[in-house]
C-alpha cells in the first residue's frame, strides 16, 4: 500500500511538474510587437474545434482497495496492482479547449499473497468530458470527468463476487507530446469511483500510455 501511494504522489507531482513548465515556456515564448501596435502572438494551438480525436492505450491496473458485494459475500479488492489495463477514448472537440466523448476501458490482475490468490477485473464504457488546460504547439494537458457503468469481479481464494452493471464516476489527467499535427503520445492517471449497492470505493487508478490520432 506505502509503494501505491508513492508512486501516486510521483505520478501526480510528475504530471503537475510538467504543467507548470509547459505553461511557464509558453509565456515565455510569447512575443509581443512594439507599443504603437500592441498585439499578441500565441503559441497556444488552436483549430481544435469541430475535430474529432481516437486514442488507444496500454497500461497498468491498480484497484486501489475498492469492495464487491454479491451473494452474501463482500470482497475487497485489496489493493492488487499490475498489467495490464487497455483503453480506447473517443473525443469531439466542441471548443477548442473543451471536448466531449467517451471512453472503454479493460482491466485485468492478480497476485498470490500467503497462498490466496487474490484477482481483479474491471470493464467500464461511459462518457467524458475533458478539459484542456494548456495547449502548445509541442506539449497539451487535460482533466478529464465523466460517468459512466461499471463490471467488476473480485476473487479471493474460493470466493467470488461480481457487482455486476452499476455506476461510476471518473477523475483524470493527462499529458500530450505533439508528433504532428494529428498525431500525438502521452501518459494518463485515470480513477474510478464506484457507486451502488454492490460497488463501492475506488476501484481503479491507472497509468496509461496512449496514442492519439485526430481527424
Amino acid at each position: 500500500m506505502l509503494k501505491k501511494i508513492v508512486l501516486q504522489f510521483v505520478i501526480f507531482s510528475l504530471l503537475a511538474f510538467i504543467c507548470i513548465q509547459a505553461q511557464a515556456q509558453s509565456r515565455r515564448s510569447s512575443i509581443y510587437t512594439d507599443s504603437a501596435t500592441p498585439s499578441y502572438v500565441s503559441t497556444t494551438a488552436s483549430g481544435k474545434a469541430g475535430r474529432m480525436a481516437i486514442s488507444g492505450g496500454l497500461g497498468f491496473f491498480g484497484d486501489n482497495g475498492g469492495f464487491v458485494t454479491a451473494n452474501n459475500n463482500a470482497v475487497s479488492m485489496v489493493g492488487l496492482s499490475g498489467l495490464f489495463g487497455l483503453g480506447a477514448d473517443f473525443d469531439y472537440f466542441a471548443h477548442n479547449d473543451v471536448s466531449v466523448g467517451g471512453l472503454f476501458r479493460y482491466y485485468n490482475t492478480s497476485e498470490t499473497i500467503a497462498s490466496t490468490e487474490y484477482s481483479a477485473t474491471v470493464m467500464t464504457i461511459g462518457g467524458t468530458v475533458k478539459a484542456y488546460v494548456f495547449d502548445t504547439d509541442h506539449w497539451e494537458g487535460n482533466f478529464t470527468t465523466g460517468l459512466g457503468f461499471i463490471n467488476a469481479t473480485a476473487k479471493q481464494g474460493a470466493t467470488t463476487a461480481e457487482s455486476g452493471m452499476t455506476f461510476g464516476f471518473y477523475f483524470g489527467t493527462s499529458i500530450f507530446y505533439k508528433h504532428s499535427h494529428d498525431l500525438a503520445f502521452g501518459v494518463e492517471n485515470l480513477r474510478v469511483l464506484g457507486l451502488g449497492d454492490k460497488l463501492n470505493g475506488w476501484v481503479v487508478s491507472d497509468l496509461m500510455f496512449k496514442a492519439r490520432f485526430m481527424y
